[in-house]
């Protein structure tokens, strides 16, 4: 979404977005890990969405150069789900997605 503020050429620009994973798999013989007593989750990562989002403001004049000004953030929900792990004799290794992220940009053109 954009739209044009007041009578300048400044813009303010809204987007949102979101990214699907579908459920995986870790294990190549699920059925047997099940029967030996390991957890579902351990087996299986969920589907599931990541919503992110930004604001700006475009086209700023500040001093003879165009300023964007930006607000963004990445898994605005804070959802963290596991995106690799790794099965071993003694141990399990597992990773998660990053946690919620906010920034602030500034891009000026001159």
């Amino acid at each position: 979404f954009r739209r044009v503020l007041f009578r300048s050429d400044a813009t303010i620009a809204f987007r949102m977005d979101g990214v699907y994973r579908s459920k995986v798999v870790w294990s190549a013989t699920p059925a047997r890990r099940l029967s030996q007593g390991v957890p579902a989750d351990d087996i299986f990562s969920k589907a599931h969405w990541k919503v992110n989002g930004r604001v700006a403001l475009k086209n700023v004049s500040i001093g003879g150069a165009d300023a964007e000004f930006a607000i963004w953030g990445r898994n605005i929900t804070n959802r963290r789900y596991s995106t690799s792990q790794l099965f071993l004799p003694f141990a399990n290794q597992e990773t998660y997605d990053e946690g919620r992220t906010y920034g602030l940009d500034l891009t000026l053109v001159f």
